[in-house]
């Protein structure tokens, strides 16, 4: 499921569990001990996550939001949480599709690296609901206030050169053999010291008149949206990242995706999902 390398200073750990490298309980365990294991060796000054799958990952293991196992510890929060606390700073190395809560790991992180075919979304609006580790506070911050929005919104990916454009990665590598070694190389240029670390907290959402801009576009989306719950929730808590400390916005955005959880709309959306899937459910919208 995972595994560690170190090349130099310079460790990768990659996981490793097919089909999609869904973000369970088990899962979520192993990248813990994982990333507290490599913070505490100090010949290590660079931490890669990586895949060996054919895409990162599809992101949470949403047949834990039947059963619970959503909320046990480590939460995917948490795991955010652990990576921006950690001194030594973190890469994602994404090659294939990077949803959900996938790409909000990948933002957590220090720097991200792509391949132009890479494909980075987050759908959780599809199931009625609005990203819950900390997408809605990490992507406007990021990747700017409008290209945020519209992802969160339409819960549709955007490929690596458009990623690349908005700021949510730092670089693009052709994929192919050649992918590790370019994320190597990256890796290795980075500065000592901890002054790599770029965390979200530090960060201010940039945008000339973000609640005018909010505000126009809660009138445009609400012909369509009126009856639904999920995309006012959503701006509410974009409009959060504006406006509240980056933990009192993390705080909010953990509530609103709680609440949404349970409302009747998402329920049916869920049952649609596994429905339509076989009830297999380890994979996005």
């Amino acid at each position: 499921m995972l595994s560690t390398e170190r090349q130099d200073d310079i460790a990768f750990v990659e996981m490793n569990a097919p089909p999609v490298n869904a973000f369970g309980i088990v899962m979520r365990r192993a990248l813990e001990a994982a990333f507290q294991s490599l913070e505490a060796d100090d010949r290590v000054s660079v931490i890669v996550l990586c895949s060996a799958l054919p895409l990162f990952s599809g992101g949470a293991d949403i047949h834990e939001f039947r059963v619970g196992g959503l909320w046990d510890a480590p939460t995917l929060p948490d795991l955010c949480a652990l990576i921006e606390a950690s001194a030594t700073p973190f890469v994602t190395a994404l090659e294939g599709a990077a949803m959900g809560g996938a790409l909000e790991i990948a933002l957590a992180c220090d720097y991200r690296i792509a391949t132009p075919e890479a494909m980075m979304g987050l759908p959780e609006i599809k199931l009625g609901l609005l990203p819950g580790a900390g997408g809605t506070q990490r992507l406007p911050r990021i990747a700017g206030l409008e290209t945020a929005t519209h992802m969160i919104l339409s819960g549709d990916p955007i490929d690596g050169a458009e990623a690349l454009s908005c700021g949510l990665v730092d670089e693009l590598i052709a994929s192919g053999p050649g992918f590790r070694e370019g994320v190597r190389d990256f890796a290795s240029r980075l500065p000592g010291n901890g002054d790599a670390k770029r965390r979200c907290a530090d960060m201010r959402v940039s945008h000339s008149d973000p609640a005018g801009y909010l505000a126009a576009m809660r009138k445009e989306i609400e012909p369509d949206t009126r009856d639904l719950v999920a995309p006012q929730r959503c701006l509410q808590s974009i409009e959060a990242a504006c406006t509240l400390p980056f933990r009192e916005g993390l705080a909010q955005e953990v509530a609103g995706f709680a609440e949404l959880l349970e409302t009747p709309q998402s329920r049916e959306a869920q049952r649609r999902f596994f429905a339509q899937r076989g009830g297999a459910g380890k994979d996005t919208p």
